[in-house]
């Protein structure tokens, strides 16, 4: 039978191995979770969200400040384009003082040539239409190369 003070020994240098590799255990671990709490993400975990927070803010404030950019810009181009399409609008023409002559068939007269006399007129202005007859033909200036007689009357579609 083996000595009961050789078996307590033993018994206490077991447990004194099993305390030691225990409270090492709990060392190391204690090591590893200090580790994971010193981490930014969980030492404060707020910060993250909030960093992301801020760069969704400023995308956003970047991406406002580009499409007001862009619409500036496209209305700039929009109110352009619409004074080119009232300057060239047959409109505006008879507004300053122009007019369009047609027969009673709907030709547009290019010229005072393509009349005959008696014939009924139809003269559009910018604010109606006149019903004329054509009296006399009465010549006018010759025209340049340019294709512009250089009056504001005479021949053509349009007359003053």
């Amino acid at each position: 039978m083996p000595d009961v003070a050789e078996e307590l020994a033993r018994v206490h240098q077991a447990r004194e191995r099993l305390r030691r590799a225990v409270h090492h255990g709990l060392a190391r671990e204690e090591h590893r979770l200090a580790g994971l709490r010193s981490r930014p993400s969980l030492a404060v975990p707020y910060a993250l969200v909030e960093e992301r927070r801020a760069a969704v803010l400023a995308l956003r404030d970047r991406t406002r400040r580009t499409l007001t950019h862009r619409l500036d810009r496209v209305e700039d181009d929009l109110v352009h384009r619409l004074a080119r399409v009232r300057a060239l609008s047959p409109l505006a023409t008879l507004e300053r003082g122009y007019a369009v002559v047609t027969t009673d068939d709907g030709h547009v007269l290019a010229g005072a040539s393509e009349a005959t006399v008696g014939q009924a007129l139809t003269v559009r202005l910018h604010d109606g239409r006149l019903r004329a007859e054509a009296t006399e033909l009465l010549p006018g200036p010759r025209p340049t190369p340019g294709g512009h007689d250089g009056a504001h009357h005479g021949s053509g579609g349009s007359a003053r």
